[in-house]
């Protein structure tokens, strides 16, 4: 039976490099598992040393996450301020605000306003602002800043000698109503200050055209060339598309014509003509005269022919509303009557000469003679003259003639004596823009006498 049970297996042959007996290579083999364990502790230990130290960095990269989030956070609030403040100043800055700027020496209100006192100043401010809104359409909700500077004094005087009599006594009320129609408009008194009006507009548009805030300056002073530098300098700077002209008289200014410039006309606002009131009023022409014109030096005036007090005789004794070509029959009544055909044109002339009433007098072809047609002492070449003495010139013509004469300056004047014709002689003894005349600041004005720039009223 036993050898029934016996067990047939053999133990196997020790692997190479153990020793053979059983007892040696268990040995062998508890050194190696007891090796291999340790060696397995120890990298645990590593590596719960190495998660150790990873729980560290983690710590730090979360605390440092929360710091940055926190930060974030922070910069984010930061930023909302900003862009708040930012939205804040855009709205401050925003171009809302529309500059008027008047000379108002120039650009004068409609005499019939000024008549209405206080109500025509105001419906004048109303007129002055629906005509720009509606001219510059998307700027209803714009601020409309108006600045009107004038010689009070120099206007109410030259309404009255064009006998605007109510204009004149009403024309403080119409000051007080346009000032009162709005707290943005402003018509301020410069009195006889040389360049008062003009240095107020040019200091103003030199502030107001540089704001940001500023959308348009539209600029009242079309009239006058002086403004001209100022306006062509801000032009090339960059700001050619914030200037509007406002149209005040029909005739602009060549000068201000030729800068090319977007303009404004509000009927019925200002005059649409000059005052023609003589070589004394503000609103007389400049110096300047037109190519052609035929106006000749005034001779010496100190011993005429004629006495003052006769030639204001003839003046006064002068037919109206005739044609100085048509009073054939008062030939020879009197030799001093400056309105006999003998006084109007050379001596045997037969035809008349026909006046060409597309030019202005002084600009006929060929010229008038200016001394033939006003002077008592008349033209002393006669034939010889090279203008001509043979228009047909109605009365409103010769006095055309003699307001354009004004403008060239008395010699006798000038040479600091006295003219003995007075306020009768045919030359200018003003400059029509007396203390206003940018040219007698630079020494170029004709009118180089003394006093020639100074009102009446301020003579010694």
């Amino acid at each position: 039976m036993s050898s029934r049970y016996q067990s047939t297996s053999t133990i196997p042959e020790a692997p190479p490099g153990l020793p053979s007996s059983g007892s040696s290579r268990l040995m062998v083999m508890y050194d190696r598992l007891k090796d291999e364990i340790e060696q397995l502790v120890k990298n645990d230990n590593e590596s719960q040393g190495l998660i150790e130290n990873l729980k560290k960095e983690l710590s730090k990269s979360n605390r440092a996450y929360s710091s940055l989030e926190a930060e974030l956070s922070s910069l984010n609030a930061e930023k909302c301020d900003v862009e708040k403040q930012r939205d804040e100043l855009q709205s401050q800055l925003k171009s809302t605000r529309l500059i008027v700027l008047i000379d108002g020496d120039g650009a004068i209100f409609d005499p019939e306003l000024i008549a209405e006192g206080k109500e025509g100043g105001q419906r004048a401010a109303s007129k002055l602002s629906d005509g720009i809104i509606q001219s510059l359409p998307g700027r209803n909700n714009h601020h409309l800043w108006v600045y009107v500077f004038l010689n009070k004094k120099g206007l109410s005087d030259t309404l009255g000698r064009v006998s605007k009599f109510t204009a004149k006594l009403r024309l403080d009320d119409f000051i007080i109503g346009f000032n009162h129609a709005s707290e943005r408009f402003i018509m301020a008194d410069v009195g006889y200050a040389k360049e008062g009006a003009d240095a107020k507009i040019r200091a103003i548009l030199e502030s107001e055209i540089r704001l940001p805030q500023t959308d348009s300056i539209i600029f009242g002073g079309c009239h006058d060339n002086g403004y001209v530098p100022a306006l062509r300098s801000h032009i090339t700077s960059g700001f050619r598309n914030k200037i509007i002209l406002l149209q005040g008289y029909n005739e602009v200014a060549a000068g201000i014509s030729g800068l090319n410039l977007p303009t404004i006309t509000i009927p019925g606002l200002f005059l649409p003509e000059k005052i023609q009131t003589g070589a004394g009023s503000p609103q007389a022409s400049h110096v300047d005269l037109p190519t052609g014109t035929s106006l000749q030096t005034p001779p010496p005036t100190s011993s005429p022919s004629l006495t003052p007090s006769t030639w204001s005789a003839v003046v006064k004794s002068r037919p109206r509303g005739t044609s100085h070509a048509r009073s054939d029959t008062n030939n020879h009544e009197n030799s001093a009557d400056l309105g006999s055909i003998q006084a109007r044109r050379n001596p045997g002339s037969q035809k008349k000469r026909e006046v060409d009433r597309s030019l202005t007098v002084w600009n006929q072809n060929p010229p008038a003679c200016t001394l033939y047609y006003l002077s008592p002492t008349k033209c002393k070449l006669g034939n010889d003259c090279r203008y001509a003495h043979d228009y047909d010139f109605t009365d409103a013509e010769i006095d055309d003639l003699g307001a354009n004469a004004k403008k060239v300056p008395c010699t006798t004047i000038i040479k600091g004596e006295t003219c003995l014709w007075g306020d009768e002689c045919i030359w200018g003894h003003k400059c029509g823009f007396l203390t206003r005349c940018h040219y007698a600041k630079e020494g170029k004005c004709r009118f180089s006498g003394r006093g020639m720039h100074t009102p009446d009223e301020e003579k010694n």
